[in-house]
């Protein structure tokens, strides 16, 4: 894993502060980037490979409800009709009455 320069820039500081508080020592920026490198090399593999198999856990989830939560039901357009069921006519609509549409007219 490579770091690029700005972020060893912007996380050297922070090392340096921590060495300080919890060992009382004061450390150069050399040393600072030896821990670096060195937490790099070890330890953050573990959290990477820990963000990969969080992340692998998270889309096999989603995998696994890809049906239910993309699934769109085919024939579905008389289904969103209130007025009508699938087996009537298109002539039938008079025998409903407009009104029920909102609108003031005679059936047909």
């Amino acid at each position: 894993m490579k770091l690029e320069k700005r972020q060893v820039e912007e996380i050297i500081p922070s090392i340096k502060r921590y060495v300080a508080e919890e060992f009382g020592e004061e450390i150069g920026n050399l040393k600072a980037e030896l821990l670096l490198d060195y937490f790099i090399k070890e330890i953050a593999p573990y959290a990477y490979n820990r963000g990969v198999r969080d992340a692998e856990d998270f889309l096999r989830a989603k995998l696994e409800d890809l049906q239910g939560s993309c699934h769109e039901f085919e024939l579905s357009y008389w289904n969103d009709k209130k007025y009508f069921s699938p087996d009537q006519k298109f002539t039938e609509i008079g025998q409903i009455g407009v009104d029920s549409l909102g609108i003031n007219q005679s059936t047909a």
